[in-house]
């Protein structure tokens, strides 16, 4: 029934941890890890009428995530994955995984010919403190709607200030059709620790 929601349209949103969502994940899933926050990033990248499918590592977790949702307005969850994401996979349902990067990583990267571009979802006042040079701002929001803007024809490195909001984001451009999506752990913070220098406002 709940894989009949999604074909029908419901989003099916992955609770676990972002290196567990990164190993592999239901395709198209979007990941919004399990705390006190999911409600208040769903509202940032839900559409109005959303249906959702929830996915977690067991019934607290989907409960939990269910009660943020129904406060923000989300009232139609079509259904949970029973068994979690074991039960997804040992029932043959498609998968796919998202590369994992870190700060030390991007740097080295930045400068060659094999370079991702690195998209920027935190904030205006974030971006406005401090970027990386040559990087994409596109506010977490305004995302899945200005997908069509980003290249493909190169790798995307999505990028937030702690690494919550750059899992999320990298699902959203998956889910978007981009195939080529690395989420880099750490986040900005760890960006300013590595390389102070290198951050320009």
């Amino acid at each position: 029934a709940t894989a009949t929601a999604i074909r029908n349209g419901a989003i099916l949103i992955d609770l676990r941890t972002a290196t567990a969502f990164a190993a592999s994940h239901p395709i198209g899933a979007l990941n919004l890890a399990i705390g006190t926050k999911v409600g208040y990033w769903a509202g940032y990248v839900l559409p109005a009428d959303a249906r959702v499918v929830l996915l977690g590592v067991n019934h607290h977790e989907t409960t939990e995530a269910a009660r943020q949702l129904i406060r923000i307005g989300v009232s139609r969850i079509d259904g949970y994955i029973n068994g979690g994401f074991e039960a997804w996979r040992d029932a043959g349902l498609p998968t796919a995984s998202i590369a994992l990067s870190n700060v030390q990583e991007l740097s080295s990267a930045i400068g060659h010919d094999t370079a991702p571009l690195v998209v920027d979802v935190r904030t205006n006042k974030e971006w406005n403190a401090g970027h990386i040079e040559g990087a994409m701002h596109v506010p977490l929001g305004d995302l899945a709607r200005r997908a069509a803007e980003i290249p493909r024809d190169r790798p995307v490195a999505t990028m937030c200030e702690a690494g919550y909001r750059s899992s999320l984001a990298a699902s959203v451009l998956a889910r978007a059709g981009l195939d080529n999506v690395v989420n880099v752990t750490g986040g900005m913070s760890a960006w300013r620790a590595l390389t102070p220098a290198s951050v320009t406002k």
